[in-house]
């Protein structure tokens, strides 16, 4: 099963349960976590799952009806915008190579915790 698969499954089950469950603050609270979960994928490009999830399940358009008939409202999305005043730089300047190679040594000089084996 791939992940487009396995998360309009992940989806649709989780909508099914949404509006076949008496209404509570938890789940209401999942209903707003998966619509974020859609707007991040959507941010990031991953438009594919969430224009099928939509065509096949309509499934944007019910977690929205189902937090809007509940008097809910999804998670606000607001960029922070630094304001320039707040940035400093500091004066020092450093070869990059240098950098690179104290983080290297650094690193080097660490244990290994774990090992991973990968298949």
């Amino acid at each position: 099963m791939g992940f487009i698969s396995f998360s309009l499954s992940y989806y649709q089950d989780n909508i099914q349960e949404l509006e076949s469950s008496p209404v509570t603050e938890g789940r209401l609270y999942k209903a707003k976590q998966l619509l974020k979960m859609l707007d991040d994928l959507k941010d990031e490009g991953y438009l594919y799952l969430r224009d099928q999830l939509e065509e096949k399940f309509s499934g944007i358009t019910r977690l929205s009806r189902y937090l809007s008939e509940n008097d809910a409202t999804p998670f606000e999305i607001s960029p922070r915008i630094v304001d320039t005043n707040e940035l400093t730089y500091s004066d020092d300047r450093f070869e990059l190579e240098a950098v690179l190679n104290n983080i290297v040594n650094e690193i080097q000089s660490r244990p290994i915790k774990e090992t991973h084996t990968f298949r």
